[in-house]
């Protein structure tokens, strides 16, 4: 546990830095390219690990960068105008509530509006939509993983037809339940919705149903991504 906590505060100075000098519109420059499917890169990894708090289970680290680590480089960054990493991974207090819990992703401010971009081409399997937890949000299923985006600009809809949609109107975006979106493509805009103090996109992993740590994908984005 200490070592996964220690690695995304590492990963805290370091992307903060980079993204710093160099901006984060460049890290969608990959985006144009084909990125290799997930599949490929699961069957260089084991799932096992240590089980942690609440009966989760982490995929080791050393496990998750293992072979073809360099794919890594294909992902997009999350979200545009990024200022700085407000949450980690791990155990945290609560902002809003002021207790002790488990926080299952990393919390990324940026300004009211900012894009939210897809990670990794896949499907949306589905919308969140409430006042509390993520607010408006979106998850993306791309083999294997989930990517999950909350707190973003908006709300579900359902026509007659009883389709979903999510629609942010100001931002001319409409998205609908079952969709394809490519990586990089934008999903969604920072917002303030579900229980947030302050304008910043959650961005969560799971691989086979468990929860992970962003923070070992983005250190090998950077570490392989051509910046």
């Amino acid at each position: 546990m200490l070592l996964a906590i220690s690695f995304s505060f590492a990963l805290h100075l370091t992307t903060n830095s980079l993204i710093k000098d160099r901006g984060t519109k460049v890290n969608l420059t990959n985006s144009l390219r084909p990125p290799p499917a997930l599949e490929n890169l699961e069957n260089n990894y084991a799932v096992g690990g240590e089980e942690i708090a609440r009966g989760e289970i982490k995929i080791a680290s050393s496990v998750l960068i293992a072979a073809n680590s360099a794919a890594w480089g294909y992902g997009s960054f999350p979200v545009e105008n990024f200022v700085r990493y407000t949450s980690t991974y791990g155990y945290r207090i609560n902002p809003v509530t002021k207790k002790r819990r488990f926080h299952r992703g990393i919390d990324m401010a940026a300004p009211l509006g900012s894009g939210v971009r897809a990670w990794w081409g896949g499907q949306i399997i589905k919308f969140t939509d409430s006042k509390k937890g993520c607010g408006t949000g979106v998850i993306i299923a791309s083999g294997n993983w989930q990517h999950i985006y909350c707190h973003l600009k908006g709300h579900v809809s359902f026509d007659s037809s009883g389709k979903t949609y999510l629609i942010d109107a100001s931002g001319g975006l409409l998205l609908q339940f079952g969709q394809i979106v490519s990586t990089g493509s934008l999903i969604g805009r920072v917002g303030m919705t579900g229980t947030t103090t302050g304008p910043h996109l959650h961005w969560g992993l799971k691989y086979r149903g468990q929860y992970i740590d962003p923070a070992l994908v983005l250190e090998q984005m950077y570490r392989h991504g051509k910046y």
